[in-house]
């Protein structure tokens, strides 16, 4: 499973995003391991990760989707180091390849 995690601060147009390279059905309210992780770094804060299926994940999401039709797995904005570091621990606890991407402008 390739998982790409887009590493920055929380500002605007700047998120951390779960990508994946295949699909795969992450709806509104089901439980996987790296989304309960997730949300255990973010304390279950509202304004710090989105997943495919709730209200503001495609708004959170399409800053960095316009080119590819790649949907992200969840798109995180920390509001500090350790919410990065965390985000990072989730993804290698659960075998996901992580990639750093701010801005928008970086694809791959």
């Amino acid at each position: 499973m390739r998982l790409s995690l887009i590493l920055a601060p929380q500002v605007p147009l700047f998120h951390l995003l779960l990508f994946i390279s295949y699909f795969i059905n992450m709806g509104s309210g089901t439980s996987t391991p790296i989304r309960d992780c997730l949300n255990t770094v973010c304390e279950n804060r509202l304004d710090c990760v989105r997943y495919p299926g709730d209200g503001l994940f495609i708004s959170w999401a399409i800053p960095f989707n316009l080119e590819f039709p790649v949907t992200p797995a969840a798109v995180l904005r920390p509001r500090n180091v350790i919410d990065v570091s965390g985000a990072v621990k989730c993804a290698k606890e659960h075998g996901f390849k992580v990639q750093a991407r701010s801005g928008g402008h970086s694809y791959g």
